[in-house]
C-alpha cells in the first residue's frame, strides 16, 4: 500500500502544478479579455503551451507509475522516477512562464520528463514480460 502512497504523493504535486498553470492561463485571459484561442497574445500562447504540455505528459507518466507500483517496483525507484518527473515539469513550466533565450530550464525539464517516462516505460515492459513468462 505504501507504494501507491508514493504514487499519490507525486500525482498530487503534479496535479497542483497543473491547476496552478490553469490559473496562469485564466489570469491572462481575464486581463486581456481573450476567451478563445490565444488572441495572438505571446504571453497567453506560452502559458497555454505550459498547461498543454503538462496535460500531454502527466497522464501517461502516472499510468506507468501506477503500473509499476502494482508490480512491486521498489519504493526508492518510485521516488526517483516521481521526483525526476516532477522537477522536470517544474523546470519546463518555469521556462514557459518566463521565456528567455536561455533554453536550459526548458531543455533540462524535457530531458527529466522524457528520461523518467522512458526508463519507467522500458522497466515496466521488461518487468511485465518477465512476469508473463513465469519468471516470478
Amino acid at each position: 500500500m505504501a507504494k501507491f502512497a508514493i504514487v499519490g504523493f507525486y500525482l498530487s504535486i503534479n496535479a497542483l502544478l497543473f491547476i496552478w498553470l490553469c490559473f496562469k492561463v485564466i489570469n491572462v485571459r481575464r486581463g486581456e479579455q481573450i476567451s478563445i484561442g490565444n488572441g495572438d497574445n505571446k504571453k497567453l500562447h506560452h502559458r497555454i503551451r505550459a498547461q498543454g504540455n503538462a496535460a500531454e505528459y502527466m497522464p501517461i507518466f502516472f499510468l506507468l507509475m501506477v503500473g509499476a507500483a502494482s508490480l512491486s517496483t521498489p519504493p526508492l525507484a518510485l521516488h526517483v522516477f516521481g521526483a525526476a518527473f516532477t522537477v522536470g515539469r517544474i523546470l519546463h513550466a518555469y521556462w514557459f512562464l518566463s521565456p528567455s533565450k536561455n533554453l536550459k530550464p526548458r531543455v533540462a525539464g524535457m530531458m527529466l520528463t522524457l528520461s523518467s517516462t522512458s526508463i519507467l516505460a522500458v522497466g515496466l515492459l521488461a518487468h511485465s514480460v518477465v512476469i508473463m513468462a513465469g519468471g516470478y
